[in-house]
């Protein structure tokens, strides 16, 4: 593939700062004119004006300054484009009660398709009141009750037209109950809404723009019959009629957003929006929040033209004005070419000459499960497959290949193989040893007398390698766990293991009654002189033992696990010092462990808003300590700064079949290359850092 320079700038392209001024400058409201007769106002001019009761807690706590904040489901509403921002299902209700007994309740569901390349969205909307009719006469009420409602359901579509650009289309149909006992008059129409979020590359900033509701004349349907001049009816005078048409309550929306903090602790979110509804003045709206730790969120919202509407003399400015804000966009754009985007969240977009591209793809690789790069001697890089089995035969494999320098060749050179490996799961180096996680070696679990399996829990060992392969060094395992599935090492030879751990509880009450239960834990186990270990749970060694003040135990907060899977253990390129990373599916973290205290954790990585991590099962860091994450179940990695805060996506690029990643279970990485394990492809990807 071609790697020139997609990025460099061309003479005429508009600065970011400039195209911010002029969007800013559009929002603010044209002086309005003198006052205007009634006849020349357009309140009341449109029907169908509950589509403008605002939707969603978060929006409404922003002062509805959400067009360029769309993000959620509630995004269906008032932007579709901002679905394409929903890495994941979700779904959101919302009830509002209004005087009078109104009240209008909504539900918006979000699905991402990854075949149709973007987000489908569903909405449904109910508003509904009843009121009791009054005369002169009997000011208490007739008995009777005049019965409103209004439905909507709609469905809509989103993804990433570019790097910078989100766009989303949605239809909706409308249906009006205006009254069953004043003649059931009834509206049913189809309204479209379109919308874009575009990131001008300047930290977060974007700009949105969306038209929503936009229909033909709404009309309701059949006759009625208006009395003459009189005012009876029942006379030769009468008129049958067909119903007025009034205009739909188009809305057209623009805004500009940015968060000038975010970090791993914090965002602060800004907005500020212009709203030209069919059937009034213009109205600009700004809106603030700031969530701290993604569980804690203070909004405020202000309305700058609260006061009594003025409609501008110009009633073409504002399409003027939605023309010049479109045209500063597409100038901001132009002169650069196309980059494949990098998904930050909040669209901290990574220039493109520090994007990923894909540079070699390893087929044929089936069974891989895990990979591994060592400093060693030379860098080396470690390929441990799986393959399906019952038994005690050897199964599985692990592979060593020394890299050559950069630029690198398309394929490793093989070089190292480590024997009599029966299921290797997971693998690690530490102290210039590499360490397999073996879950299929039933030596120790199997009475040679008999030959009968005596232990099911000793299925797995750990076994120890010298970087250039040879035969075993030591191995040991733990008789306590049940199941493993991650494996570390640190500078000193300590070795880490994650996975189900089996705890025997005393009954309080009776010490003769044990309960057997089970907690995920990760362990440490540390080499000690031949001979001098005597440890209970592991049997047939002497040269480890199980670590017994150190421990990561079950637990739902920071420095606790739920469900841990890969881990990795880093050392001076550590923000902080050296510490210990695990992917927990359970929580859907990956969290920075201390490795000197049991269960104390520095900080957790969740994705981010837009970048939510669905299924972590694996992690790893490079030589400057950034964080990269396998987010299983979204199949895609991430990159992750020092201190957790989202980079950019790694995978942005198709294999060389074209393929994107379809199952990845493992990563590793240096300065500018990540290697990715995809096992479903059967295939190693390697990533390059466009320098």
């Amino acid at each position: 593939m071609s790697t020139s320079d997609r990025s460099r700038l061309v003479p005429g392209r508009l600065p970011a700062w400039l195209v911010i001024a002029l969007a800013i400058s559009f929002l603010y409201p044209a002086p309005a004119g003198a006052q205007f007769t009634l006849g020349e106002q357009r309140a009341g001019t449109a029907s169908g004006t509950f589509l403008k009761i605002g939707v969603g807690a978060r929006a409404t706590g922003l002062g509805e300054s959400f067009v360029a904040v769309a993000n959620d489901p509630s995004a269906i509403y008032w932007n579709p484009a901002g679905l394409a921002s929903i890495q994941r299902q979700e779904i959101a209700f919302s009830h509002v009660e209004w005087p009078a007994d109104i009240r209008f309740e909504h539900i918006a569901w979000v699905v991402p398709v990854r075949k149709l390349g973007g987000s489908l969205g569903f909405q449904f909307g109910a508003l509904s009141t009843a009121i009791d009719e009054t005369t002169e006469l009997q000011p208490f009420g007739t008995g009777r009750t005049f019965v409103y409602s209004d439905v909507i359901a709609g469905v809509a579509y989103a993804r990433r037209w570019t790097d910078k650009l989100l766009v989303g289309f949605g239809a909706k149909y409308l249906r009006e109950d205006l009254g069953k006992d004043v003649g059931n008059p009834t509206t049913s129409t189809m309204l479209f809404d379109v919308g874009s979020i575009y990131y001008l590359g300047l930290g977060s900033v974007r700009i949105a723009t969306s038209l929503s509701n936009f229909a033909p004349e709404l009309k309701p349907g059949g006759t009625f019959v208006s009395p003459g001049p009189d005012g009876i009816k029942g006379t030769a005078d009468d008129e049958l009629r067909t119903y007025d048409g009034f205009d739909a309550p188009t809305v057209f929306r623009y805004g500009i957003a940015f968060e000038p903090i975010e970090n791993s602790t914090q965002r602060l979110t800004t907005s500020l929006e212009a709203n030209q509804p069919a059937d009034n003045a213009q109205v600009v709206k700004a809106g603030l929040e700031w969530v701290w730790l993604g569980r804690l969120a203070l909004r405020s919202g202000y309305n700058f033209t609260a006061g009594e509407p003025r409609h501008a003399r110009d009633p073409l400015l504002m399409r003027r004005r939605s023309a010049l804000l479109l045209l500063a966009a597409a100038l901001a754009g132009c002169g650069t070419p196309f980059a494949l985007p990098t998904e930050n969240r909040a669209g901290r977009l990574v220039p493109s000459d520090h994007s990923y591209q894909m540079s070699a793809t390893w087929e044929s690789m089936t069974g891989i499960n895990d990979l591994l790069l060592t400093q060693g001697s030379g860098t080396q890089l470690f390929l441990l497959f799986q393959s399906p089995g019952v038994g005690t035969a050897p199964r599985g494999a692990v592979f060593g290949y020394a890299l050559r320098a950069r630029p690198p060749v398309p394929d490793p050179l093989p070089g190292i193989v480590f024997p009599t490996l029966f299921n290797p799961h997971a693998l690690c180096s530490g102290a210039n040893q590499v360490f397999v996680l073996d879950q299929g070696d039933t030596t120790l679990a199997r009475d040679p007398s008999t030959g009968r399996v005596a232990d099911l829990t000793t299925y797995w060992r750990v076994r120890q390698f010298g970087l250039l392969g040879g035969d075993t060094v030591s191995t040991f395992t733990d008789t306590s766990m049940a199941y493993v599935e991650g494996i570390a090492a640190d500078a000193q030879g300590r070795v880490y293991v994650s996975g189900t751990e089996i705890v025997l509880i005393p009954d309080p009450q009776d010490a003769r009654i044990t309960t057997r239960s089970f907690k995920f834990r990760i362990n440490r186990y540390l080499p000690v002189a031949a001979g001098t270990g005597a440890d209970p749970h592991m049997p047939g060694t002497s040269r480890w033992v199980r670590d017994q003040g150190y421990v990561v135990d079950d637990g739902s907060g920071l420095g606790t696990l739920t469900d841990p899977r890969g881990i990795y253990w880093a050392g001076a390129s550590v923000l902080g010092g050296p510490a210990l990373f695990a992917a927990d599916k359970g929580k859907g973290w990956v969290q920075k462990l201390s490795d000197a205290t049991s269960s104390t954790g520095f900080f957790f990585i969740d994705g981010g808003q837009d970048t939510v991590l669905t299924g972590p099962t694996d992690v790893a860091l490079d030589l400057a300590g950034f964080i990269y994450v396998v987010d299983r179940n979204g199949r895609r990695v991430l990159r992750f700064d020092p201190t957790g805060a989202f980079v950019q996506r790694v995978n942005v690029e198709p294999d060389s079949d074209r393929q994107p990643l379809a199952d990845p279970v493992a990563v590793a990485a240096d300065d500018s290359l990540v290697y990715v394990a995809d096992r479903a492809a059967a295939k190693v990807v390697r990533y390059q850092r466009r320098k």
